[in-house]
């Protein structure tokens, strides 16, 4: 391979020799950003330091999959992980135990391996519209590092989407050509690769997901290419069945949290976060400086194949119409017409699928328009780095409160629908005992606890009277008063508050606390093992048959 890329290097235009050196630059920078422990303080940084801290720790202690964040809003608690895909927080937990390092740090080793990730699958994808290694390699390096993928990690820090980018482009392996790709590369093989990229974008971020579908539907109506359908809908078929353990609660759950407020969120944003607009009223930030340059390079890349009459079945070209037509504030009445599109909440977004389509055309027509395209975003990828590489030398405070403030979307409905006063009230009520007497007090009447697990609470109950005690945690329908015998006291109950709450009978005697999965968590983790399985068989399958072809060629010669 370095060979090759030299003798391309001497044998390239200049203004592709610079593209590539402006790209690996910026590309190098992330990475030593990275590398240097960059400071963990973007738009997310405050729930994704809190929610590192805590599964790791869950995970440390046993929990393998912790849905229930014990130390969130003061102590009170969050059901997040019933709702937030797990996947970078169950690797997480892994490195954790084997170098326990702290969350910013696991943070940029997160990120990193999210950018070199998706430098690896876009390569993959990038060689079956290239042979040139130079030009495969600067597109890939384009789509990992640069815009707005470089905003994702640093700016945003949206974990979860920019993980979801590097699964993106293995949608789209082994379809360069009009041949069906599941009959160039294996029919198998195709389904299990397929079969990854869904897992991967379902127990990632789902808004990505629906883009990425979205998209590959564009993509196959485009090419006419009606038989991709069956592998797609295979591979996407497995990939729910794998993130079954995750998705059904999500589905079931989601009533019994505030998701409203992944819409109202008062982050300063225009409708749907569009960038155009934002700045248009004054809001110049990273953010929108890196979306609108990913953007104008999108649009830039749309016009010149409209010129070139390069349209016509081309399954990138309409997927970039899309990517840049839903940016527009002009067409947000779109974001209304298209179901399920308010979900993806930001029309930024959309960007990640519009890097991809960059890197393709670029590798495609590496002609003297695009390599400017690419050096113009490198500049402005490395202006922002050059920006935010002061944060290394002031050092701000991490974004993680003492009281451990979670996203407002994931309070409990019973607590309040003002995420200020659900934060007010954990302020000024974090230091409440486990658990309190309500009520008319007789002398001796105690809750006293005993041991605190995340999962399991442990009180010795002495009463005169029955009396309601409210304990120091959201209420969640999940969680049961048990006493020793494992029956359960009584249901509890929400106050005003939204805490727990419970009524107790007289006597002397323990009870025990539990958060229960039930026995349909046992059926969802059993579908997540099934879907599980069928990737390794089709892997199996193909090395089994790829051995035996091998030994038989070894034979017949």
């Amino acid at each position: 391979m370095m060979s090759s890329l030299r003798e391309e290097w001497g044998s390239s235009e200049p203004v592709l020799r610079l593209a590539f050196v402006l790209v690996w630059v910026g590309s190098a920078i992330s990475v030593l950003f990275c590398l240097l422990n960059y400071p963990v303080i973007g738009h997310d940084a405050y729930v994704h330091l809190n929610w590192l801290d805590q599964f790791t720790r869950l995970f440390d202690s046993g929990i393998c999959y912790p849905r229930w964040l014990p130390d969130s809003f003061g102590g009170f608690g969050s059901p997040t992980f019933y709702f937030y895909p797990p996947l970078p927080y169950w690797v997480a937990g892994v490195i954790h135990k084997v170098c326990p390092v702290g969350a910013p740090s696991l943070y940029n080793i997160l990120s990193l391996i999210g950018s070199l990730g998706a430098f690896a699958t876009a390569w993959l994808l990038l060689r079956e519209y290239s042979s040139k290694s130079l030009v495969v390699l600067t597109g890939a390096l384009a789509y990992g590092f640069l815009g707005y993928h470089l905003c994702d990690v640093f700016v945003r820090d949206a974990l979860g989407e920019h993980w979801a980018l590097m699964f993106l482009p293995i949608v789209f392996g082994g379809g360069a050509s009009r041949e069906p790709a599941f009959l160039r590369v294996g029919r198998i093989l195709r389904t299990g690769l397929l079969a990854i990229s869904w897992s991967g974008l379902l127990l990632t971020n789902l808004p990505m997901a629906y883009l990425a579908l979205l998209s590959m539907i564009v993509w196959v109506i485009a090419r006419k290419a009606w038989r991709e359908l069956l592998p797609q809908s295979v591979g996407l078929i497995i990939g729910v069945l794998t993130a079954a353990i995750y998705l059904i609660p999500a589905i079931q759950f989601r009533p019994q949290i505030h998701q409203r407020h992944l819409w109202d969120l008062p982050m300063h944003t225009s409708l749907f976060g569009f960038a155009l607009l934002d700045m248009l009223h004054g809001y110049f930030d990273w953010l929108r400086v890196l979306s609108v340059g990913t953007l104008i390079c999108g649009i830039i890349v749309i016009v010149s194949q409209m010129r070139r009459g390069a349209a016509k079945r081309n399954g990138w070209f309409w997927i970039g119409v899309i990517a840049v037509a839903l940016q527009i504030p002009l067409l947000s009445p779109l974001w209304r017409i298209l179901w399920g599109m308010p979900f993806v909440q930001f029309s930024w977004r959309w960007n990640g699928i519009l890097l991809l389509v960059l890197a393709v055309a670029f590798v495609e027509r590496p002609k003297k328009l695009m390599p400017c395209l690419l050096i113009a975003l490198s500049l402005v990828t490395m202006l922002s780095e050059l920006t935010l590489s002061r944060n290394f030398l002031w050092r701000p405070p991490l974004a993680i409160t003492s009281y451990r403030t979670d996203a407002p979307e994931y309070v409990p409905r019973w607590a309040s629908n003002d995420p200020s006063e659900v934060i007010t009230t954990t302020q000024r009520r974090m230091g409440d005992p486990p658990a309190m007497i309500l009520g008319l007090v007789m002398p001796g009447d105690t809750v006293q606890e005993i041991s605190h697990q995340p999962e399991l609470w442990t009180f010795d109950v002495n009463l005169e009277h029955p009396a309601e005690v409210r304990f120091h945690q959201f209420y969640w329908p999940l969680w049961r008063a048990v006493g020793l015998g494992a029956e359960i006291l009584s249901e509890m109950k929400p106050d005003a508050n939204g805490l727990a709450t419970v009524q107790l009978p007289a006597g002397h005697y323990r009870i025990e606390q539990r958060l229960t999965g039930g026995h349909l968590f046992y059926l969802y983790r059993g579908i997540s093992w099934i879907g599980l399985s069928i990737i390794v068989l089709l892997f199996g399958w193909c090395f089994v048959d790829n051995f035996v072809s091998a030994r038989r060629r070894a034979v017949s010669t």
